[in-house]
């Protein structure tokens, strides 16, 4: 037994992490791909139906029992029950409609996440299509090609990572991102692109006397705000603090010019004081107005934290279950995917010499989620004293600004990063993933 163990040691570190995601993440991926129920990911009938049309390839879902967009696996119960699915979804041929008449508003647009979240997996419907014309196959192919896509490109992510590898690679393991990689749904793509652009300020954090990559930096913003929803656009306001923090001779003025607005603040710290929580409490007003007012804003906002109305703080949904109601992921998961992430972000290099940097990109995460939650308030608010539809997988990518808050709140934990913390991680990917498919497919069995 210790034998074996010392052999996979020694194969282990023969790999380096960007490496060991890349095998393992096509592993797992094209696994989930082929194996899972079709519309695995949450609205994945909607995430097909933008992605077909995208290449003119709707399809009339009514010959395969499902009248309606809607979202959900259960009207494959019967299929998989009676040992038809095969049959129902892969080879019944499909008939290609009009996406005008596809029976639901699907809210799309060429200048936004919707169009550009979509297109890896249309190009792989297409495809499917060209294979052979089923539901099935075209779902297939979809996912199988959006693997290889952000697979690859998440690899090429953490090679050209300075620091925090493991960290992003744990991240990109869990059940729900390979699920996301795994499916047509949008929020791959808001994956690679908060990645792409954290990655680029993380490295001039580790190098500040480097050239700046300006055209990577506009690049990796312009894709941040077309591929990703709106709740992401805030990591933006990090870069303020990168630019500052670099010594390169392009950032020199800018960081002249934030001395001196903070000298000048200092020296009148009072007022500013005053006026900065008196214009915070005149928009949290403004704000909430619509919702209720403060009282009722505050009020829910306890409740849906501290009472669980079905899962309603989702923080199972955050890296451990993919599909709440679907996946049936025990709690025990949750809880070693979050000491996983806590273990691995605390063993993690200090990289970050500012103080504040660290509070500030904490300050986004915390922002960014009540963000969230506040923007979710009007939906199914009657009745309700919590906030109901916030899945965590809205909180998923934003995980990756914890790097940086840990990397500049102290000396790293008394834990090398060492094989048995990446073999941790890589196990508890795969046998965690095939947990998901294990269970959702027997829910929908029994």
């Amino acid at each position: 037994m210790f034998q074996l163990i010392e052999k996979v040691k020694i194969e282990f570190d023969k790999y380096k992490i960007e490496n060991l995601f890349l095998i393992f993440g096509l592993l797992i991926t094209i696994t989930l791909s082929l194996s899972m129920p079709l519309f695995n990911e949450p609205d994945g009938q909607y995430h097909f139906a933008v992605s077909s049309r995208i290449v003119n390839s709707s399809v009339d879902t009514s010959r395969y029992g499902v009248d309606h967009v809607v979202t959900g696996m259960s009207d494959q119960k019967e299929s998989y029950q009676n040992g038809t699915h095969f049959e129902k979804y892969y080879l019944n041929k499909a008939k290609i409609i009009n996406s005008s008449i596809v029976p639901r508003n699907i809210r799309f647009s060429y200048h936004n996440y919707v169009f550009f979240g979509h297109v890896v997996p249309a190009i792989g419907i297409f495809i499917g299509r060209l294979i052979y014309p089923s539901l099935g196959i075209m779902i297939t192919c979809g996912r199988i090609f959006s693997s290889f896509i952000y697979v690859i490109a998440l690899f090429l992510v953490i090679k050209k990572l300075k620091y925090g590898k493991l960290v992003f690679a744990t991240i990109f393991l869990s059940p729900v991102v390979m699920n996301l990689i795994a499916s047509l749904s949008y929020d791959a793509a808001s994956i690679l692109a908060v990645s792409v652009f954290l990655m680029l300020n993380i490295n001039i954090l580790a190098e500040p006397n480097k050239e700046l990559p300006i055209k990577s930096l506009i690049s990796s913003i312009i894709f941040l705000i077309i591929a990703s929803k709106q709740n992401y656009w805030i990591i933006i306001l990090i870069l303020f603090f990168t630019l500052f923090e670099s010594k390169n001779t392009y950032t020199l003025k800018y960081r002249k010019i934030i001395l001196d607005i903070l000298y000048f603040i200092k020296s009148r710290k009072l007022f500013f004081l005053l006026s900065g929580l008196s214009l915070f409490l005149v928009f949290l007003y403004v704000i909430c107005i619509p919702q209720g007012g403060i009282k009722i804003v505050l009020q829910r906002y306890f409740m849906t934290i501290v009472f669980d109305y079905k899962n309603s703080f989702t923080l199972n949904s955050w890296l451990a279950e993919p599909y709440p109601g679907y996946s049936n992921m025990p709690s025990w998961v949750t809880a070693l995917w979050i000491v996983l992430l806590v273990i691995v972000l605390l063993s993690e290099e200090k990289f970050v010499i500012n103080l504040s940097l660290s509070i500030f990109a904490l300050f986004l995460f915390i922002i960014g989620m009540l963000g969230v939650y506040y923007i979710q308030l009007s939906y199914g608010a009657d009745g309700t004293s919590y906030i109901k539809g916030v899945q965590g997988r809205y909180f998923t990518p934003t995980l990756l600004l914890l790097l940086i808050f840990v990397a500049g709140i102290g000396n790293k934990l008394i834990l090398k990063k060492s094989y048995y913390l990446t073999f941790s991680v890589v196990i508890s990917s795969i046998l965690t993933n095939l947990m998901v498919i294990f269970n959702t497919i027997i829910d929908l069995k029994r």
